[in-house]
């Protein structure tokens, strides 16, 4: 999924614990005045710092660019990557044992009379200066046709090559290059076998473990393989059917979590998404499957990873409630926790998304991704008017940013412009909810401003001026699509209460 984003540079702030809190939130806007795109491409890496690869957006290209932050969230490098290629957008990568980048992605030709994209392999050293760059054609166009799309890329044992894999639009490949991208060799994956929408990681045989899709003639499986470095399948376990995405991770006591996020609505009777947690034996068995509690059965599961101890910790973000959201499971498969934040602001869209995740040493979580800061009656799918900042944060072992965290619903704040650093606003009182023909706002007693209900693109769906505030007040809603609606008071600009309301009819 491609999110277009626009930054703004030194809007630094903090999720205010007390003075000797090691638990933070950092919302870092690295460019003013220009848009991004960032195509899941928000990477950590398991080091002392934090990278970031972003594409940024202009009218007739997409210019690439990687940020680096320290553990603090403070940028320490930016760089954009001046290349013959404009469209290019780099989505996984590692960093080597010299400390330099290599990262995967894509250049996309936009020529509509001829759709065409080629894999990119990149490296860039520690301070962010492009060393070489190479492109790779879809295997069976070599005359420089169809679509190859690079995916996840890792560094052999030996760190004599590089490994990725690569999807056209009817088959996966797996490349093997040596140390300056030239490749040595290229192996096919079954027809049936994607890596699509699932992820690589090193097994401790070198070989690779795989995460991705099984598609027969009836139905899409997600499914965890396993398959040498010329591409041979040595095992493969289906793990759910309705595939959507896949993730695994390897554990300490030599087996593999997965995470699969599924869609059952052709189940009868229809469960919607659900997420499950699996735990896989290193012959490729499942020993353990359980499925994660859903508070709105939209949530997406975005990474994996393994804590210290030996836990499993996952991240993602809910498309409804507009909540990035974290687990914590055993390495048996059964759920400690799972934390959900919101942003305070209540914005109609989706202002919290988790993208990566990372366990520290001492058991603090280390969280990436990005929020949108689009501000009110500003439509946020329009790049002129979305701004995104990238994110981080880390908690506490327990997914809290104060302590204790009573509530699995915790509040940051991405617009400190409009309200106070992790401030919460307060709720605007509605009735009903959700709604029919008529929507009834309470404002306090005396006030007056507006009240604005917003859409899911943040356009402005009903307004109405108040002078001197009586209570309640009635806005007429049966003209009105059904759906999900951001409600909030004004004073003078300003946003003093917000909430959220459905309307149904």
């Amino acid at each position: 999924m491609k999110t277009i984003v626009s930054l703004a540079i030194c809007t630094l702030w903090v999720y205010s614990m007390c003075a000797q809190s090691p638990q933070f939130y950092k919302a870092i806007d690295p460019h003013p005045e220009n848009t991004f795109w960032i195509d899941q491409g928000l990477k950590t890496f398991q080091t002392d710092s934090f990278y970031y690869t972003l594409a940024r957006y202009k009218p007739d290209r997409l210019q690439s660019m990687v940020v680096k932050l320290n553990k603090q969230g403070d940028i320490v490098h930016q760089k954009e990557l001046t290349t013959a290629y404009n469209n290019l957008t780099l989505v996984d990568g590692f960093q080597a044992p010299d400390h330099s980048l290599i990262l995967i992605g894509n250049y996309i030709d936009w020529d509509w009379g001829s759709f065409k994209s080629v894999a990119m392999l990149v490296k860039v050293d520690k301070d962010l200066n492009l060393q070489w760059m190479k492109s790779y054609v879809n295997p069976d166009n070599t005359d420089g046709g169809g679509a190859l799309f690079g995916t996840h890329v890792i560094q052999t044992d030996d760190q004599q090559n590089y490994v990725f894999s690569a999807n056209s639009f009817d088959r996966s490949f797996l490349y093997r290059t040596d140390l300056n991208g030239n490749v040595i060799s290229i192996h096919a994956l079954p027809d049936s076998i994607s890596t699509e929408d699932g992820n690589i990681i090193k097994s401790p045989d070198d070989n690779l473990v795989c995460s991705g899709k099984l598609t027969t003639a009836t139905e899409t499986v997600n499914m965890v393989f396993k398959m040498d470095l010329q591409g041979n399948i040595l095992w493969s376990q289906p793990i759910n059917t309705f595939a959507l995405s896949t993730t695994i991770t390897p554990l300490q006591n030599g087996k593999y979590g997965v995470c699969s996020l599924i869609d059952s609505i052709l189940d009868y009777p229809p469960q919607g998404r659900q997420i499950t947690l699996s735990i896989v034996s290193e012959n490729g068995i499942i020993e353990q499957t359980m499925q994660l509690p859903m508070h709105y059965q939209d949530e997406e599961i975005r990474d994996l990873t393994t804590a210290s101890n030996g836990d499993i910790i996952g991240c993602g973000k809910s498309e409804i409630a507009y909540e990035g959201w974290l687990f914590r499971a055993t390495s048996e498969g059964s759920l400690l926790w799972q934390r959900h934040f919101s942003d305070s602001l209540q914005r109609p869209w989706s202002p919290v998304s988790f993208l990566n995740v990372l366990g520290n040493p001492d058991g603090s979580i280390v969280l990436t991704g990005f929020l949108y800061d689009s501000m009110p009656g500003l439509n946020p799918y329009d790049p002129e008017n979305r701004n995104i900042n990238i994110s981080m944060m880390v908690t506490d072992a327990d997914g809290c940013l104060t302590p204790g965290c009573p509530s699995g619903l915790q509040y940051i704040t991405s617009a400190p412009e409009v309200s106070g650093p992790g401030e919460r606003l307060p709720w605007l009182q509605v009735s009903p909810n959700p709604a029919n023909d008529l929507l009834r706002v309470r404002i306090p007693e005396g006030a007056n401003g507006t009240v604005v209900l917003y859409n899911l693109w943040g356009q402005v769906a009903l307004r109405r001026n108040i002078d001197s505030g009586s209570g309640w007040i009635e806005m007429d809603s049966g003209g009105l699509p059904a759906g999900c609606y951001s409600v909030a008071w004004l004073v003078g600009g300003q946003v003093m209460a917000r909430n959220k309301v459905i309307i149904q009819h």
